[in-house]
């Protein structure tokens, strides 16, 4: 309704652009019931890139009619409109020009000229990183293929901001319509005849996009509505975070077994240490047995000696020799050990 209002901002809006709007790319699939995928259940913003004339007729005829209007007058600017079932607030994700100072500037120049315009944008959740899940995107081939600079998708949470007047409050009709607002008029602040405040708002990304660009993580980026991108975007982040936790346990695993050889070596060579003590010890044990053997030979005369011995003494040698002569086996077997 604004633009086709009295006011004069939409006058000039009307007389110095051309507006083509598509109310929605996804009738059919809405009408059966599917708020993502297509009757044929494809995510059409995923088929940009080469769309199919018979599975994706509505991607491939506006697709068509983008390089129609090229041909007769220049294309300022492409924006898709989507909501977002999981994050808050109202935001944009654009594309990111990294071999050009100037273009990589003036693509972030509307999304913050209208953060300055409007209280529910939130500036500090754009992105602008290309990720390869995003490259069959509409933004993405718009900007590649038909090197339109202005090419964004603005997101609007199907929940509410987290900042400001309106915030955990959800956003209704009203508010959506005041963004709409918002954007005709930063449309006219954009292609003002006096860029005072342009050149002003490219200063302050001179100097604020380096630091964005430091601080912005993979984790946080490009996420959208685009929820098959989310699992994909987790799943290489994972098959990092598995690389390197493959890394990690193959040292761990490296290091528990030099670790162990160095315990079996020491192991090792405590018991080889042990066995030698061990036999030094039998050894002297042994020694010592054999002295204490031939001592007791010495102390203990042979039968032979003490019969000897014993035949030429008196009365008490007499009966030790008649014991000696006289006894059992058991008790000459025993004297001889």
């Amino acid at each position: 309704d604004y633009l086709t209002g009295n006011s004069l901002d939409a006058k000039i809006l009307r007389d110095n652009f051309v507006f083509k709007i598509v109310p929605m790319l996804n009738p059919d699939g809405v009408i059966n019931g599917n708020y993502r995928t297509s009757l044929s259940g494809q995510d059409l913003n995923r088929q940009w890139l080469d769309p199919s004339k018979k599975l994706h007729p509505t991607v491939y005829h506006l697709k068509q009619l983008i390089r129609r209007f090229q041909e007769d007058r220049e294309v300022v600017m492409y924006c898709d409109l989507h909501g977002h079932s999981r994050k808050k607030n109202i935001f944009i994700y654009g594309c990111d020009n990294k071999n050009n100072k100037e273009l990589r500037l003036r693509e972030r120049l509307f999304p913050r000229m209208l953060w300055k315009n409007s209280q529910v944008f939130s500036y500090q959740d754009c992105n602008f990183r290309v990720q390869k899940s995003k490259e069959t995107t509409a933004r993405v081939v718009v900007w590649r293929e038909m090197k339109i600079v202005n090419s964004y998708t603005m997101e609007a949470s199907f929940a509410g901001p987290d900042f400001g007047k309106h915030r955990d409050v959800h956003f209704t009709t009203q508010h959506l319509e005041e963004m709409g607002h918002y954007f005709c008029d930063t449309l006219l602040d954009l292609w003002d005849p006096d860029q005072s405040r342009v050149n002003a708002v490219l200063r302050e990304l001179e100097f604020l996009v380096p630091a964005r660009e430091e601080s912005e993580s993979d984790g946080g980026s490009d996420l959208g509505s685009d929820v098959e991108s989310e699992v994909i975007i987790d799943g290489v982040k994972k098959g990092k975070k598995k690389k390197r936790n493959k890394h990690r346990r193959r040292g761990k695993k490296e290091e528990v077994k030099r670790e162990k050889r160095s315990k079996s070596a020491s192991v090792t060579q405590s018991k080889a240490s042990l066995e030698k003590a061990g036999g030094s010890e039998k050894g002297n044990k042994a020694r010592k047995r054999k002295k204490e053997v031939r001592k007791a030979k010495d102390d203990y005369p042979s039968p032979s000696s003490t019969i000897s011995t014993a035949s030429g003494a008196g009365p008490r040698a007499g009966r030790m020799k008649a014991a000696a002569s006289t006894g059992s086996g058991n008790e000459a077997t025993s004297f001889k050990v």
